[in-house]
């Protein structure tokens, strides 16, 4: 890392001043990218650092706001960023480089380097994990049982070890697709028992160095002080802003500190092979095919896929007060770098709205955007009795999510637990994301033809695995029947153990520092907590006798009664 200049914290008004390479300073489309930051180019919010890419040259690159509020210390390029899960691509192309040097191959089992994990009856490759096809629960979910908040201290081995008593996969290895940190800290692992060293040697060794990262790292110990960091933080409801960091000392899925420019020099190795040669580069780029033939988007810590056309290659981040894209149109060779320390911003969004300004001319097709509605009260954009036919609580039979519709702001309202999002129709039986906030949109698409119930709908999120809702009529258990659910219950997998119980005649879930979490019958023995599924069992006599905890990314984490007392 370079020294810190002492004159830095005097340059408050340095986040104003944009850095043009080869471009005008008044050309108009500067000026549209920095409209697009608007509400960060202050002083007193976190924001943003940018960096635009054309024909191989950095050739605009701005600061948004503050790097850090407490001592008025602007953002700009050479501002260091936690980028979150972007660091995968990081930990991918590591593997990729000890399989080019003959130290392990992706097909391995994981088990021949990691022999502490469980025999599930289905060998799990280290490609499997590479893209997010090995079935293995996230790590996160199933800290929120164990109660630990991202500000704890939290080390490598002790996932490890939770990691190596679970019981159970989400699906048989290669069956589908879903996201799991857990995948990437288990490869981030492998990389280190393989080369015999850390992660972040080895990073900075085979990657960092060679490119002339001087300014990356991976960051492997919370307490380390790196020098022109930002600081992250996220919105209060009433204004301003709170710090928010997490002390995770966990590598492999995140943990990478990284800058603009150095993000700059890493994308350049994709045109130029510097690190890893053009079969690297091609196996890097290499996407998921599922075990029935499917073709996914992920490939090795990259998402491919099109936008307007045009073929992309991209990976977002999100971590505790930090938000980053890299998006890449090779064939175009423009970039986007966008980093941020304001969780409530969408890189994402702003990077496909600056390949908006950058390529209109070269899209092959209209590229697919969230609708834009102002919303009209009392004036929907569909028939309202077409609108309020689709509303009910509906459920995914795989993956067990919850959804409530209603009619309202601009078409739908959808709500799986952790609050509303709104969807404009884009057809009778259509609807697509209605905020303008969103980069990809979701599109959410009814049977196309009124049939007899249940409703269905199915989301199509880019470059997930679609799921399909049915309407359900919610169950209203009597008092008698809530009581029947009361107990203490244990997780031998989480060593852990929590109670459920009633109050005011509804039925509460307590576990390690949160003790209040309402359950909301959907269907019998099933319930919801905001976004986390509950789904008792019952015994031969037909007695409760446990339940499972379903997240998005990690599925019936099992729990079991105790005996009566």
């Amino acid at each position: 890392m370079r020294w810190l200049a002492t004159t830095r914290s005097t340059l408050a008004l340095a986040a104003s001043v944009s850095l043009l390479i080869g471009a005008d300073s008044g050309d108009q489309k500067t000026h549209q990218v920095d409209a697009l930051f608007e509400r960060w180019d202050r002083n007193d919010s976190p924001g943003c650092s940018l960096g635009i890419v054309r024909d191989g040259r950095l050739i605009y690159e701005r600061g948004y706001g503050m790097a850090n509020l407490e001592h008025g210390i602007p953002i700009d390029s050479t501002t260091v960023f936690r980028i979150a899960s972007v660091s995968k691509q990081f930990t991918a192309m590591s593997a990729l480089l000890l399989e080019q040097d003959g130290a392990l191959s992706l097909d391995d089992d994981i088990r021949k380097y990691l022999p502490e994990m469980p025999d599930y009856g289905h060998p799990i490759s280290i490609r499997h994990l590479m893209q997010h096809a090995s079935g293995i629960r996230d790590y996160e979910g199933i800290t929120t049982l164990l109660g630990i908040a991202y500000e704890d201290t939290y080390v490598e081995q002790e996932i490890l070890e939770l990691l190596a008593r679970q019981k159970a996969l989400n699906f048989a290895p290669g069956e589908r697709y879903l996201y799991s940190n857990s995948g990437y800290l288990l490869l981030g692992e492998i990389v280190e028992r393989v080369s015999g060293k850390t992660l972040r040697q080895f990073v900075d060794e085979r990657i960092f160095r060679p490119l002339d990262m001087r300014d990356s790292l991976i960051r492997d110990d919370h307490n380390e002080i790196v020098a022109h960091r930002a600081s992250g933080y996220a919105p209060l409801e009433d204004g301003g802003f709170r710090i928010a960091e997490s002390h995770y000392d966990l590598v492999g899925d995140g943990s990478v500190f990284t800058t603009v420019r150095d993000l700059y020099r890493w994308d350049q190795n994709f045109d130029h092979q510097k690190v890893g040669g053009k079969e690297v580069a091609a196996s890097q780029h290499e996407t998921l095919v599922l075990n029935d033939g499917r073709s996914m988007r992920y490939a090795a810590g990259l998402e491919i896929g099109a936008y307007g056309g045009l073929r992309f290659v991209a990976h977002s981040g999100s971590w505790v007060g930090f938000k980053a894209q890299l998006l890449r149109f090779p064939e175009q060779r423009f970039s986007v770098i966008c980093l941020c320390n304001d969780e409530s911003a969408n890189p994402t969004a702003l990077a496909l709205r600056i390949a908006d300004l950058y390529l209109a001319d070269q899209f092959e097709s209209a590229p697919r955007r969230p609708v834009v509605v102002a919303p009209r009260e009392g004036d929907p954009a569909a028939p309202a009795a077409e609108l309020v036919a689709l509303e009910g609580v509906y459920r995914e039979p795989v993956t067990h999510a919850v959804a409530r519709v209603t009619a309202g702001g601009p078409g739908l309202l959808v709500d799986q637990g952790w609050g509303a999002s709104a969807y404009a129709p884009i057809d009778r039986r259509a609807f697509r994301s209605a905020d303008r906030d969103v980069g990809l949109p979701t599109d959410l698409v009814f049977d196309p033809e009124k049939r007899a119930e249940p409703q269905r709908f199915q989301l199509l999120e880019p470059g997930e695995v679609p799921l399909n809702f049915e309407r359900i009529d919610l169950y209203a258990p009597s008092l008698e029947e809530l009581r029947a659910y009361t107990g203490t219950y244990d997780s031998e997998e989480l060593e852990v153990a929590n109670r459920i119980y009633l109050d005011d005649g509804r039925l509460y879930l307590e576990y390690r520092r949160s003790p209040k979490n309402l359950l909301q019958p959907t269907l019998k023995d099933q319930f919801t907590s905001n976004g986390m599924r509950v789904e008792f069992a019952r015994d031969a006599n037909g007695a409760v006798s446990g339940y499972g905890i379903w997240f998005d990314w990690e599925w019936n984490v099992r729990f079991a009664k105790r005996d009566p007392q």
